[in-house]
């Protein structure tokens, strides 16, 4: 569902540049997620997240989660050398302070959210907690430098370079 819309285009292209590129829009949207395990139901907010209206799935990008301060633990369990409740899942605070450990499954080899639309009045009525897992103020540059540099500062300060 689309909540604000940031009136800003951005071409995509596919891993093919013979297929060219395809412009779209950059929004807040959100999803309904209710919890394998407690029953529990969320309202999951996406920011700076591309509007593509004709795909029949969602697509998360687990480092702008990561620059929101949430953790995406995308390796499945049977390849962590601990698992536990956190591994292979997405962990997040919602809007009053809980934690909530959202857990992946795979089909083949894609990791995917039990997510489903979310409807306008259920967001309007605001029935259940809302997690934003990705940041509405930070302009998302998936191509910047940025984020290169401050990996080798981290290698550099950690001696590990």
């Amino acid at each position: 569902m689309k909540i604000m819309d940031f009136n800003t285009p951005v071409n995509v292209h596919g891993y093919d540049p013979s297929l060219g590129s395809k412009e779209y829009m950059i929004i807040s949207g959100g999803l309904a997620y209710l919890h394998p395990f407690s029953g529990l139901r969320y309202h999951l907010i996406f920011h700076q997240a591309i509007h593509m209206p004709d795909l029949d799935h969602q697509l998360m990008c687990p480092m702008q989660l990561r620059a929101n301060e949430v953790t995406a633990n995308d390796c499945p369990r049977m390849f962590c050398d601990e698992p536990d409740e956190r591994s292979h899942a997405v962990v997040a605070t919602e809007e009053y302070g809980n934690p909530v450990v959202m857990p992946f499954f795979l089909r083949g080899v894609t990791s995917y959210l039990n997510a489903e639309p979310l409807t306008l009045d259920e967001y309007e009525n605001h029935e259940c907690p809302r997690e934003e897992l990705t940041d509405q103020h930070l302009t998302w540059q998936p191509h910047s430098s940025s984020l290169k540099i401050k990996k080798m500062q981290c290698l550099i300060t950690k001696g590990m370079w």
